[in-house]
């Protein structure tokens, strides 16, 4: 099996939080020659975390392939990875390298309705405005701007099918060792990989 089972992760609600903590995610589709196309883009969660949402330029590739009909489609979260050394505890014989990726597969389809892609873009706006201390709102945009700014913009949604998590932190390391990579990756300054480990 592969990956690992102790690599796999099933707690659904620290797949949530990883989707929060790193939302710029690789979408990966087929397009109409059959071949495997890529783009990037940031992605929130719906209310009811069912959805993914999201926009882009209308003139993506992935964009004009929606704007035709709904699309299945791969949403890859790459979340902190890091280098593990032996001399980062007494147990480990070996370098290895830690990560936490997520895979969500869905169906993706095109919000067309104006007041709904306003709606969307300032739901998702919030979203990364609210870790800021002065916040700023899509309201704040003028009306006639707004209303031209969104023809160039496709908003869409993927409806979550599945979601697959791979976790390699050394869970087949005792937890003692565990604790001691995740005071190296401290001490070197790596708060975000340390704080992956549990």
């Amino acid at each position: 099996m592969y990956p690992p089972r102790q690599y796999i992760e099933n707690d659904f609600a620290r797949l949530l939080t990883h989707i929060e903590k790193s939302p710029l995610a690789s979408l990966i589709y087929q397009n109409a020659q059959g071949d495997i196309e890529l783009c990037h883009i940031p992605l929130v969660l719906d209310e009811n975390k069912q959805h993914l949402l999201g926009h882009m330029a209308a003139n993506n590739p992935l964009a004009k392939l929606l704007a035709k009909q709904p699309l299945n489609i791969k949403c890859l979260f790459n979340g902190a990875d890091c280098y593990v050394s032996p001399n980062d505890a007494e147990k480990v014989y070996l370098p290895t390298w830690h990560y936490a990726k997520l895979e969500v597969k869905g169906t993706a389809q095109p919000i067309s309705a104006p007041s709904q892609k306003r709606e969307i873009m300032a739901y998702s706006v919030a979203q990364f405005e609210d870790k800021l201390a002065t916040q700023w709102q899509l309201s704040q945009v003028g009306e006639n701007e707004l209303s031209q700014s969104l023809k160039y913009i496709m908003v869409f949604r993927v409806e979550i099918t599945e979601i697959l998590g791979n976790f390699k932190l050394s869970q087949d390391k005792a937890s003692e060792t565990r604790a001691e990579i995740k005071q190296s990756l401290y001490a070197r300054g790596d708060k975000d990989s340390a704080e992956l480990i549990y």
